[in-house]
C-alpha cells in the first residue's frame, strides 16, 4: 500500500503506538491487523448464516463496499467499525485481534482472573491479622 494512499484504518491502525492499538506499530503489524479484521467479520457473518447485504443493510454501507472490507480491499473507517461490532455484539478489541474472546478483555482473560485471585488472597490475609489483633 502506497503512504500516499494509505486508508484511515491503517492510519489508525499504525498510531497503535500512540494507544489506539497496543503494540502495532508498524505498517507489517497494520497489515496483519487490517487481515484479522477482515477476517473475524467474514466469520462472524458465515457464523450466522447471513448474507453480506444483510449486514451491509445493517451497518448503513452498500453490500459493494461491505464485501470490500470482507476481502480487504476496502477499509472502513472507525464508525463503520463500530456498527460492525455492535451488529455482531462483539468488542472492538475481538475485531482487531486483541483478544480472541468476543466479549473483549473482561474477567474472562486469564491474566486478569490470576489478578482478581491475588488481590483476594491479599484480603483474606488482612483479614486474618485483623482478626489476630482482635483476640
Amino acid at each position: 500500500m502506497p503512504n500516499e494512499t494509505k486508508s484511515t484504518l491503517s492510519k489508525a491502525l499504525e498510531a497503535g503506538k500512540n494507544g489506539f492499538v497496543e503494540g502495532w506499530n508498524n505498517s507489517e503489524d497494520a497489515q496483519r491487523a487490517k487481515a484479522l479484521l477482515c477476517a473475524r467479520i467474514q466469520k462472524l457473518r458465515l457464523d450466522r448464516d447471513l448474507k453480506q447485504t444483510d449486514v451491509a443493510e445493517a451497518v448503513k454501507v452498500n453490500r459493494f463496499t461491505y464485501c470490500g472490507y470482507e476481502v480487504g480491499r476496502a477499509e472502513p473507517n472507525a464508525s463503520i467499525i463500530v456498527r460492525i461490532a455492535d451488529y455482531y455484539n462483539v468488542s472492538l478489541d475481538y475485531l482487531f485481534g486483541r483478544t480472541d474472546n468476543p466479549n473483549g478483555m473482561r474477567v474472562n482473560d486469564d491474566r486478569e482472573k490470576e489478578s482478581i485471585r491475588e488481590e483476594l488472597k491479599r484480603m483474606q490475609e488482612q483479614i486474618e491479622q485483623l482478626k489476630n489483633k482482635i483476640d
